[in-house]
């Protein structure tokens, strides 16, 4: 089967949830991270956030644009989490990318428990730094490589 989505612009990962839910991130055309959820059928899954859908926009609150997420993976207990990148402008006007991590409750609002209500923006010194793929350890410690410039990082 197939399954068309309005408002998504670029979806660049999926996880699976233990239930059969279908788990998509990535970027919407509005520039800002989306996360969607679908049921195992395909048909979004309405619990989720507004209508299945959960956009995520760092522009007004911290001026860090072009937020998308470039992995996704769901803790134990259900909450999902994503890693990926974003930029701030620099004194000069120049993208300075960030690496990105947003946790999310079950039902898609964002978990303020987790770092300033949900959001984790890390800066590693570079003006290139970059997630690609996260895990969840055993001791639920979260896991997240990328990179620094054109140097790998794992933290």
């Amino acid at each position: 089967g197939k399954v068309v989505t309005n408002l998504f612009g670029y979806p660049y990962a999926i996880a699976l949830k233990d239930d059969g839910k279908i788990i998509v991130a990535g970027l919407a055309y509005e520039e800002v991270v989306i996360v969607v959820r679908y049921n195992p059928d395909g048909s979004l899954d309405e619990t989720f956030g507004e209508n299945g859908k959960v956009l995520t926009d760092l522009v007004q609150e911290y001026s860090f644009y072009y937020s998308q997420a470039l992995a996704v993976t769901v803790q134990q207990d259900g909450k999902i989490v994503i890693t990926g990148t974003g930029y701030f402008e620099d004194k000069n006007g120049f993208a300075d990318y960030d690496v990105l991590l947003i946790r999310y409750n079950e039902d898609g609002t964002q978990d303020e428990t987790f770092g300033n209500d949900g959001i984790v923006i890390s800066n590693f010194g570079s003006n290139r730094d970059i997630a690609y793929d996260i895990v969840v350890q055993t001791d639920h410690k979260i896991v997240v490589t990328g990179q620094i410039n054109f140097d790998l990082f794992v933290r």
